[in-house]
């Protein structure tokens, strides 16, 4: 039997915003040469440099704010990127929202993502200091709560400035 070759090709950064803002409203931004060399691999991953998500930069998440309107999302449609590396130094920019958009976009568009964090969980860790978990009723379901605290001190630094999400349930039904 014959492994089946499979042909990948890799793009550098995708983004859309500031200098490139609305520039993919232009039918003529990619070359055909350069779809076609899109379109003959079995796979096009995307290194999208940012969120696609409707945000403002209102100066309140730092300096550096690299975010995409999902509109955008129509010239990795026209490469046929059916993989989207999410994984680069800007995705969190826009915070968890904008990486659950970024990856609902894909999803709707048939790509799959690459490269995100898992869900975000682990950025956070039970805070055991505060007596690990207390039980409470919730719409007459029992839970264990339990405060949480950053993971470590990177997971501090980026993202401190969205707060902590308060607290981890567990349901034990």
């Amino acid at each position: 039997m014959q492994a089946k070759k499979t042909s990948i090709v890799f793009t550098g950064d995708i983004g859309f915003d500031r200098y490139m803002d609305k520039r993919w409203e232009d039918k003529n931004l990619l070359s055909k040469p350069v779809l076609d060399f899109f379109h003959s691999a079995d796979h096009t991953v995307a290194n999208v440099e940012g969120a696609l998500i409707d945000a403002v930069d209102d100066g309140s998440r730092g300096v550096f704010f690299h975010s995409m309107s999902p509109a955008a999302a129509c010239v990795l449609k026209d490469m046929h990127a059916d993989i989207w590396s999410i994984g680069n130094n800007h995705t969190m920019d826009a915070g968890a929202e904008g990486v659950l958009s970024t990856k609902k976009i894909a999803a709707e568009m048939g790509s799959r993502t690459i490269g995100e964090m898992s869900d975000l969980v682990s950025q956070y860790a039970v805070d055991e200091s505060s007596s690990a978990y207390t039980q409470i009723s919730y719409k007459e379901t029992p839970y264990r709560v339990s405060s949480l605290k950053y993971a470590d001190i990177i997971k501090w630094i980026t993202n401190t400035r969205n707060g902590l999400p308060g607290y981890v349930t567990v349901n034990m039904v």
